[in-house]
C-alpha cells in the first residue's frame, strides 16, 4: 500500500482497493448505531464485491452485542449457499 493510503479512513480509502476484483463471497455484518461508520462501509463492500453481501442489525453497536443468534444464523445460512448455492440476495 503506497504511504498516502496507510492513513486515510476506511470510507475515503476503499475505492483505493480494487474490490471489484474480489472473486469470493464476502459477507459484511454490521449494525447501524455502529460509532464507527461500519454500515455504510458494510453496504459500500456488498455492492463493490461481485459475490458480496451486507447484513445489517438495526442494533448491536460495534460487537453486534445481543444480535449473537442471529449473525450465527446469517453467517451460516451464508456459508451453507457460498457452498450449495443459491448466494442469498
Amino acid at each position: 500500500m503506497a504511504p498516502a493510503q496507510r492513513h486515510c479512513f476506511l470510507e475515503t480509502c476503499l475505492f483505493f482497493y480494487q474490490l471489484e476484483k474480489i472473486s469470493y463471497p464476502v459477507l459484511a455484518m454490521s449494525a447501524e448505531d455502529d460509532r464507527f461508520g461500519t454500515a455504510t462501509r458494510a453496504r459500500y463492500i456488498a455492492t463493490n464485491v461481485r459475490d458480496g453481501r451486507a447484513v445489517i442489525f438495526e442494533n448491536g453497536g460495534h460487537a453486534l452485542v445481543g444480535d449473537s443468534n442471529d449473525v450465527l444464523h446469517d453467517a451460516m445460512q451464508f456459508l451453507d449457499a457460498v457452498k450449495n448455492g443459491p448466494l442469498p440476495q
